[in-house]
């Protein structure tokens, strides 16, 4: 009788792990595709564009370009990395 329960009970454990993996897999990586990538990729662009603003500033500083054409550089190096502006990025150049 207890080697018929064994084997039931490991049986049952192992059904419940394997539904415990499946819903974590189901529910984790549509969330992470949803959510995380896309806060990875804002975050990337953020701190291009941070850096982008940094050599602006260094140039106005140095006097190569005018202090106010500083957005107009920035906007410039994005566009010569291919790198698209979302528009809810604008506010990061205008902080400055």
């Amino acid at each position: 009788m207890n080697e018929v329960v064994t084997i039931v009970v490991n049986n049952l454990l192992e059904i419940v792990f394997a539904v415990l993996g499946a819903s974590f897999t189901a529910l984790v990586i549509p969330w992470l595709r949803d959510t995380g990538l896309p806060w990875l990729k804002e975050k990337r662009l953020y701190s291009i564009v941070k850096k982008f603003v940094e050599a602006a500033e260094k140039q106005a500083e140095a006097g190569t370009i005018d202090k106010a054409t500083k957005k107009h550089f920035v906007v410039e190096l994005l566009e010569q990395t291919a790198l698209l502006l979302p528009r809810r990025s604008t506010p990061l150049l205008r902080r400055r």
